[in-house]
């Protein structure tokens, strides 16, 4: 296996994964002790708005990055999508200036008093996903790992030295920025290194314009299929908090994000490695995604099992006494997880060019069924919501597992 030049690759990704999570778990029960779960929901919230507008930040031309042959046509692409994102995140500032007084109907004040940092946030993440797609195009992968290691550490860091300020949710959110930022300054490198060495290189306007006519498929039906899916995915954090209460919105995202942390940055790790595999090579994918599920099946069984018969020992013993509902949460939550740790790193053969209809099918679909959910759930409690959208999750699940075979077929 070790000389497997795919393994090779996942594990190079893998290693700093393990690394950037690794701080931010073991450090955990120290930020759970320093911030309350209400606190915690109200950096889901946060980020959870801040994923919603930052994943069309670059009108997903970052997939752009991998596909034409010339190098500079990929550097031309990428300064096109980092300016798409500070463009775009301006343009979000402005809107929530304008619309600040309605917010209020919506947000709690805690979050309001945060909300300037979204439009900062989201053009730190659209700029370091067209970074991260750059280094991956050009097997960067131990730049791509460090970059996730010293963003974990100046987000820990910095959420704990101002929890000695009494700085509440703001200490998170200021983590969760100020690790961006330093996420962005480790992927510049290649980016940078170009720029010195093509002094002479004129930008071309009228390339880049044919490039987004080339490559137009993905603002017009990727960016409106990614806008469905994060949506799907982000909002029940903030229905959660509008509906029942921030210490919900708090167990429910902070679950997410110990448990699905780890396995989607591992999972994140393996689909940039098969997405540049794809792309290179274009034969035998179904076999080879059929090889990568029975692999992950393994970790993603243990995590439910695990959960189910220690999930609140685990967390009240860990977290604080606090926090021992959370495991109760986090024994339904886990089915969930796991299902999309086993399907989402298959997800990239959407990002071929040809899949890209396929794909906005189901995440119209997986829209729909949450939403219907709100509608159902928004006078009920707590735990019906949460195993109705589990059950709803699982199944979805199944469904995007059997339409990325279909698209498996076309490569």
């Amino acid at each position: 296996m070790l000389k497997n030049i795919f393994v090779k690759r996942v594990l190079t990704l893998l290693t700093g994964t393990t690394l950037a999570q690794a701080l931010p778990i073991l450090l955990s029960p120290i930020l759970t002790r320093l911030y309350t779960p209400a606190e915690f929901g109200q950096l889901g919230v946060v980020v959870a708005i801040t994923a919603i507008f930052g994943i069309v930040a670059g009108w997903r031309m970052e997939f752009a990055i991998m596909q034409p042959k010339s190098e500079n046509d990929a550097f031309r692409i990428c300064s096109l999508t980092m300016a798409l994102s500070i463009f775009n995140a301006m343009l979000i500032f402005v809107f929530l200036v304008l619309l600040n007084d309605k917010l209020e109907m919506y947000l709690d004040d805690a979050i309001l008093n945060m909300i300037y940092l979204i439009p900062v946030s989201v053009a730190l993440m659209g700029v370091c996903q067209s970074l991260n797609y750059l280094n991956n195009r050009f097997i960067k992968f131990k730049l791509i790992a460090q970059g996730k290691v010293f963003q974990s550490v100046g987000n820990v860091s910095t959420s704990i030295t101002y929890a000695s300020y009494g700085s509440g949710s703001l200490g998170l959110v200021l983590g969760h920025v100020i690790g961006q930022a330093v996420h962005l300054t480790i992927m510049s490198k290649t980016y940078i290194q170009w720029l010195k060495g093509k002094t002479s290189l004129k930008y071309n306007l009228l390339r880049t314009y044919s490039l987004i006519k080339m490559y137009k498929k993905y603002p017009l039906i990727s960016a409106p299929g990614a806008l469905v899916d994060t949506v799907s995915l982000q909002s029940p954090v903030i229905f959660v908090n509008k509906i029942f209460d921030s210490t919900a919105a708090g167990y429910f995202s902070f679950i997410y994000r110990i448990i699905g942390g780890p396995l989607a940055l591992v999972s994140a790790a393996i689909s940039q490695v098969l997405l540049q595999k794809i792309t290179a090579e274009k034969n035998n994918t179904v076999n080879q995604l059929l090889k990568l599920v029975r692999v992950l099946l393994i970790p993603a069984l243990f995590t439910v099992l695990l959960l189910n018969f220690y999930g609140e020992f685990i967390f009240g013993f860990v977290f604080g006494e606090e926090w021992r509902v959370a495991g109760s949460y986090a024994a339904v939550i886990s089915f969930s997880v796991a299902i999309r740790f086993m399907v989402t790193p298959l997800s990239m053969v959407m990002a071929i060019e040809k899949n890209l209809k396929l794909g906005f099918l189901w995440q119209a679909i997986y829209l729909f069924v949450i939403v219907s959910l709100y509608f159902l759930f928004h006078n009920g409690d707590f735990d019906a919501f949460l195993h109705a959208y589990v059950i709803a999750d699982v199944l979805m699940y199944f469904l995007y597992f059997y339409f990325i075979l279909i698209g498996a077929k076309r490569i």
